[in-house]
């Protein structure tokens, strides 16, 4: 008899899989639906008899309370999706160009799921939610139901599918760096879930009804011309700064780099694009040889462009650096900017890496263990960091910094590493 119930539950999991994902979809649909409806409902100026009648604030602040909450349920739908989590955690699919992740997600079942649920689910269950966006952009009361909801297609759900498009890419960042036992503990998602739900619910209208439209106030104002100049002028003066200081680094430890080499009498080849290296980051090539002692190191340059950033060398092809801040031993994380660090150089006796500038902390995952299917290598288990540091060991090969490289040039012990 236990056979037998067991060998149906075997013949059903697939069925429960679907049946689960599908209820799942459905769920987060229902929830961003509840908190638009009483988010857009708090938000004051949409009624004519009242003296703060003013149809164009009310309608853009709906519409910016609609993007907000699908971006919050969104995030939280996929941030704690167990299956999801085990089964990209169980086999991780290499990322071996900058597209690979962001591709793989349009071949993944949740994905797929969310966008039919997307699509049906506005006719299954009716709400004027889409009404203010369609209203804010068109101008238009007197539409039909099929006609919003042909908007709605066409405007609508080009941009939730963005969203979760990058919520899916950014929670795979972080579960790379899951251990498979810890994406195998789930039971806490459901009760994560459940707290968030009822804090979006409670807390989302009171934040509608007095501070959203301010809000869109600031949004709509950072969009007119010359405030979008200033910001991204801004932006762009940020970024050239840390820029011009990566290549003022770069540049001194090309010059000392090469004064050593001519002093010691060292065998260096051509430098290809030292500087040109600081801004492109996602190639496989090295960028130089030098011969001492009898033996032939080839060396690339990585750069880190801010000095707050964390480098997280994640497996032998890639990684990323990390930008954010801590909280409460917490990283608070913005972005992930990807690097690629493996080369092939044909008669060198040793690869090093050399990062110039450096960061405030350089990691890597201590131990892996893989498997192979059809050719292709998979990481299934150990996540766990290790501090790296001058002439510590990294994938066969041996990481510096710019000054502990010239260090290692002058004592010739370049072919001594610690473990």
């Amino acid at each position: 008899m236990r056979e037998k119930i067991k060998s149906f539950l075997q013949k059903a999991e697939p069925f429960r899989f679907y049946g689960l994902r599908v209820i799942r979809v459905f769920l987060m649909y229902y929830l961003f639906i509840i908190v638009a409806d009483l988010c857009t409902f708090s938000i004051p100026g949409g009624d004519p008899e009242m003296w703060n009648y003013n149809p164009v604030q009310h309608h853009g602040s709906a519409s910016f309370a609609l993007l907000i909450t699908f971006i919050c349920v969104c995030g939280i739908f996929v941030l704690y999706d167990p299956t999801a989590r085990r089964h990209f955690c169980k086999n991780p699919p290499p990322e071996k160009t900058i597209f690979s992740e962001w591709g793989h997600i349009f071949f993944t079942y949740e994905f797929w799921c969310d966008v039919v649920g997307l699509v049906l689910f506005p006719l299954i269950v009716k709400s004027e939610v889409y009404d203010h966006p369609i209203w804010f952009f068109f101008r238009r009361d007197d539409l039909g139901e099929w006609t919003k909801y042909g908007l709605y297609l066409l405007t609508i759900l080009p941009v939730f599918l963005i969203v979760e498009w990058i919520m899916r890419v950014r929670t795979r960042r972080y579960w790379r760096e899951m251990t498979r036992a810890e994406a195998e503990s789930g039971h806490l998602d459901g009760l994560a879930l459940v707290f968030l739900s009822l804090l979006l619910i409670v807390g989302a209208p009171f934040v509608a009804q007095f501070y959203l439209m301010t809000f869109f106030a600031i949004i709509w104002v950072a969009f007119f011309p010359t405030t979008l100049l200033v910001v991204v002028g801004i932006l762009a003066v940020v970024w050239l700064l840390s820029v011009i200081r990566a290549l003022r680094i770069r540049r001194k430890f090309i010059r000392k780099l090469k004064k050593v080499c001519k002093t010691e009498n060292i065998e260096i080849s051509e430098i290809y694009h030292p500087y040109l290296s600081v801004i492109l980051r996602k190639n496989h090539d090295f960028h130089f040889t030098v011969k001492q002692d009898g033996k032939t190191y080839a060396c690339k340059m990585i750069a880190a462009l801010s000095k707050g950033a964390q480098m997280v060398f994640l497996d032998e092809d890639i990684g990323y650096f990390k930008h954010g801040f801590q909280f409460r031993k917490h990283d608070i994380v913005f972005f992930r900017p990807k690097f690629y660090h493996s080369f092939e150089a044909e008669g060198a006796d040793k690869n090093i890496y050399i990062v110039s500038p450096v960061p405030y902390e350089i990691r890597a995952v201590a131990t892996q263990v893989t498997f192979q299917s059809e050719g292709t290598d998979f990481i299934t288990e150990s996540k766990r960091f290790r501090v790296l540091d001058n002439a510590s060991a990294l994938y066969g090969g041996t990481l510096f910094s710019g000054d502990g490289f010239i260090s290692a040039l002058k004592r010739h012990c370049l072919d001594k590493s610690e473990l």
